[in-house]
Order: C-alpha cells, then sequence, then structure tokens
C-alpha cells in the first residue's frame, strides 16, 4: 500500500484515519489514477508479451504438426514403395516362372508336331506311294509339255521376228563397220550406245525388240526388266 505523504491537514495527517477533506481526497485520487495507469500499462506491456509468445509457440506449433503431417506422410510412401518392389519382385518370378513352363509347352509342341509331320510322311510313304509316284510323274509330264509348247510358241515368235549376227567388213556410208546384231533386217546398237547406228534404224530394231519382248514375257512369264543392254 502507499504510505501517506504529509500534508497541512491536520485532521487527514493522522495515519489511522482516511483522508476526508476535499484536498485530500483529490490528492488521493490523483495519486490512485496515476498508480491505476502506471499497471494499465504494465499489464497491456505483458499482454503484448504474451500475445507474442502464444503466437510464437502457435507458429511452433504448426511447423511440429506440419512435420509431423509430412513424417506420416514419408512413411505410408515408403511402405507403399515396400509393397511395390514386393509387388514388382513377385511378378518378375511369376513372370519368369510362366515363361519357363511357356518354353517347355513350345518344346513340347514343337517336338510333337516334328513327330506329327514324321510319322505323316511315313505313313504316305508307307500307304500312298503309287498315289505320290503319280503325282510325281503327273506333274513331269504337265512340266515337260509346258516346256515344249513354251518352245513351240518361242520358235514361233522368233520367225516373226528373225534375228542374226553380222559382220561389216567395208565401212558404209553412215561410218559403221564391224559387228552388228540385226533384227528384222534391222541393226540393233551396240552395248549401251544408241549413237553407233542412225536415229531410223535405231528405232526401227527397237520397236521389234519391244514388240519381241512383250509376246516373249507374256508366253515364258519372264520378268521384263534386265540389264544387258540393247542385244
Amino acid at each position: 500500500m502507499m504510505s501517506k505523504k504529509a500534508s497541512n491537514c491536520a485532521i487527514c495527517d493522522n495515519s489511522n484515519r482516511a483522508s476526508i477533506c476535499a484536498v485530500c481526497v483529490n490528492y488521493r485520487l490523483n495519486e490512485y489514477n496515476s498508480l491505476l495507469k502506471s499497471l494499465k500499462n504494465h499489464r497491456d506491456l505483458l499482454y503484448s508479451k504474451l500475445n507474442e509468445l502464444i503466437a510464437a509457440k502457435g507458429k511452433a506449433d504448426d511447423q511440429l504438426n506440419w512435420r509431423v503431417r509430412q513424417s506420416e506422410k514419408l512413411t505410408n510412401l515408403k511402405e507403399k514403395l515396400r509393397r511395390s518392389k514386393e509387388q514388382l519382385a513377385q511378378g518378375k518370378v511369376k513372370i519368369e516362372r510362366v515363361s519357363h513352363e511357356l518354353k517347355v509347352k513350345y518344346g513340347v509342341l514343337k517336338s510333337a508336331r516334328g513327330t506329327l509331320e514324321k510319322n505323316r510322311v511315313e505313313k504316305l510313304e508307307k500307304f500312298y506311294p503309287n498315289l505320290i509316284c503319280t503325282q510325281s510323274l503327273g506333274h513331269m509330264a504337265i512340266t515337260s509339255e509346258r516346256l515344249h509348247k513354251q518352245s513351240v510358241v518361242i520358235k514361233q515368235i522368233c520367225k516373226l521376228f528373225p534375228q542374226r549376227r553380222v559382220h561389216l567388213d567395208e565401212e558404209r556410208r553412215d561410218g559403221s563397220s564391224g559387228q552388228y546384231d540385226l533384227i528384222c533386217n534391222a541393226r540393233l546398237p551396240r552395248g549401251l550406245d544408241p549413237h553407233s547406228v542412225p536415229s531410223e534404224e535405231l528405232a526401227a530394231s527397237l520397236g521389234y525388240m519391244v514388240q519381241l519382248l512383250n509376246l516373249v514375257v507374256h508366253n515364258l512369264a519372264a520378268p521384263a526388266l534386265h540389264n544387258s543392254g540393247f542385244a
């Protein structure tokens, strides 16, 4: 408690009595008012510090809770990773086992197929030798007849487009001499040189060759493209 200060009032100066005069009462009220203001400021300061401590503790709690949640998430992720690795390992083992079983089955099937093919050939050779021989002879006869007909057709085509090789001893007016291939009496160029014969004769001989090639390809079922030059 505050001690009373000395006062000129003889009545209120007694410490065992309360102030009763207006001057002393106002004086005491001013003192109490100053004390209340000081206490209020001190209380506000303490409240401010308390709020700061509460805010700091809240942040610390939030960080702690965040770390706890992250730790739980990390633990869950590690557990998922462990289970995934286990499932992957089990899947690899299962795939290897199934692959091995399939290889064994394929081997058995291949062996069985080879055995069946061998048995089929043996049975055909044993029970149908005459049929096989007859079919082979028929195939040979058909092939021989086809070749004979092709030969006859080619001879007839060659009669339509007669070909021969000549040797020119004397030089002609166009400056050509030496050995040439003729088709229907028209000279073919030497090798791949189109200037070895006159243009009129070149056009005629190549036209004959194209017609001959079309007929031969159609009857022999042979490819039309070749790389043997003009002759």
